[in-house]
């Protein structure tokens, strides 16, 4: 009995490729006099400012709210006004 030979499966993954706030924030960049507001924290708007500025060679503007997921069910748009 012959066993059946799977294929490879590449185990690396681009988390840039994972990320849903990068690529709206990507597919945004496209649009004149537009600025992404990211509502998370900090961390993920830096990631993104900087993996887009390696990418573009220019430096791209990604604001952040820094909500973070407590903040944001527990009275996020107090919060919102505040900051």
């Amino acid at each position: 009995m012959k066993s059946e030979v799977k294929p490879l499966v590449n185990l690396n993954i681009n988390p840039c490729k994972m990320c849903m706030p990068m690529g709206s924030a990507t597919a945004f960049y496209g649009l004149k006099n537009c600025m992404t507001i990211l509502h998370g924290s900090q961390g993920c708007a830096t990631y993104i400012r900087r993996h887009m500025a390696t990418h573009y060679n220019e430096p791209v503007d990604i604001a952040s709210s820094s909500l973070t997921e407590q903040g944001t069910v527990y009275g996020g748009s107090e919060n919102l006004k505040k900051d």
